[in-house]
């Protein structure tokens, strides 16, 4: 590739990062950043619609291992569990801020529109991207049936589903003037879940189904597009060797005061429904300890398609995430 069209795909990679920091669905939505202040007018509102949980049980905090990616050779190791098609001389560049762990990026493909590139992160998490324009995956209404088997069978070639489970399907844009696809969705962002399995703490009151939900950073999220197949994957598993003693954790109605007090005057939201979950970090961000949070899931009332965001409290010292 000429040292012009690398330097213009490196600059790809770069602001497609970026956007994935903010939550840009453009890229690939990340549950790690769905939260924002909204930009309302001040005096803006937060409608409650529904109950808060009560009565919840006390949990322990789940102990994660250290820097999983550490060098160029595990990144490969890493990369290859779900796409063997990339070598270790794919690799073309590495960040590192000094700060945050070095993360590694890799690429196949010579034409700038035509390539795939993959980003590992020190913290174990994998950023798919390809470009192929003019590539039409389907010839007829594109549904989200569609979407959901053409996800299924690229998780299925490229490491398997493990514990995860489907959570949620959006969509965005239209195709503006694209022939028989005029009006018809572009994209469709697909997010599955992994949950804490807590049957062995026998927590008094239960949880439904002895299971929690871990949140925010990790998960599998996935844009799939009707002009060009998966174009975006991001997968990130943390996995808890260890768990603290169970401990009290501060009431679903202290956290939502807490809401309260930070987002009131930001415009108008409706929140439906809350939930305790553990709370997983930026994909980034080596984390050692996941604490659990209450879930704020909400719409904001200029959404005429109640699009699903969320907020999350430590459900240990009451601040907003």
């Amino acid at each position: 590739m000429a040292e012009k069209g690398r330097i213009k795909i490196l600059a790809i990679i770069t602001i497609c990062i970026m956007l994935i920091s903010i939550g840009f669905s453009g890229c690939i939505k990340d549950d790690d950043n769905k939260k924002k202040k909204n930009g309302g007018p001040s005096g803006g509102t937060i409608e409650l619609e529904g109950e808060l949980p009560t009565n919840t049980p006390a949990l322990p905090d789940l102990v994660l291992p250290s820097e999983v990616i550490t060098d160029e050779g595990d990144a490969h190791d890493f990369a290859i569990q779900y796409f063997p098609e990339f070598e270790k001389s794919n690799l073309i560049y590495t960040e590192s801020t000094g700060i945050e762990p070095t993360t590694y990026i890799f690429e196949i493909g010579n034409d700038e529109s035509n390539y795939e590139h993959l980003k590992i992160s020190g913290a174990g998490a994998l950023i798919y991207s390809r470009e192929s324009y003019g590539e039409l995956v389907s010839e007829t209404l594109f549904t989200e049936n569609d979407a959901l088997t053409i996800a299924n069978n690229f998780i299925s070639n490229h490491g398997g589903l493990g514990d995860f489970v489907f959570e949620s399907i959006n969509t965005w844009g239209t195709f503006d003037e694209y022939g028989d696809k005029t009006g018809m969705i572009r994209d469709y962002f697909i997010d599955y879940i992994h949950y804490y399995d807590v049957e062995h703490l026998e927590l008094d009151p239960p949880l439904p189904n002895d299971e929690v939900p871990i949140c925010g950073g990790d998960g599998i999220r996935m844009t799939v597009s009707t002009d060009e197949g998966v174009s975006h994957f991001f997968r990130l598993h943390r996995t808890p060797y260890d768990e603290t003693t169970p401990s009290p954790v501060i009431s679903a109605s202290d956290a939502y005061y807490s809401l309260e007090t930070v987002y009131e005057g930001y415009g108008n939201m409706a929140i439906t429904n809350v939930d305790i979950c553990y709370y997983s970090e930026n994909y980034e961000i080596v984390q050692e300890t996941m604490q659990p949070a209450w879930r704020f899931e909400y719409y904001e009332d200029n959404d005429t398609n109640k699009d699903e965001n969320f907020i999350y409290v430590n459900a240990r010292n009451g601040e907003v995430i």
